[in-house]
């Protein structure tokens, strides 16, 4: 089954690939998320936000974000 990120926002000639995910709480939910931005091979940001209540953290270079922070404005990329 393809990978692909779910969103790529373009500033100039800057780029951001974020996914989205419900739940990362079960550590292949996580893999399954974290897989398609860890195929890309270059150096523009990597960002997972994910509904899961947790303090932001990177993992295998992906930020990773909760969502109502996020939105709240309490956590940014």
């Amino acid at each position: 089954m393809p990978k692909e990120v779910d969103s790529i926002a373009k500033r100039g000639s800057e780029l951001v690939y974020i996914q989205v995910s419900d739940d990362i709480s079960f550590e292949s939910t996580l893999e399954r998320e974290l897989a398609p931005m860890l195929s890309v091979r270059d150096a523009f940001p990597k960002v997972l936000i994910a509904r899961t209540r947790h303090e932001p953290y990177t993992r295998e270079g992906v930020l990773v974000l909760d969502l109502a922070r996020w939105l709240l404005g309490e956590q940014g990329f």
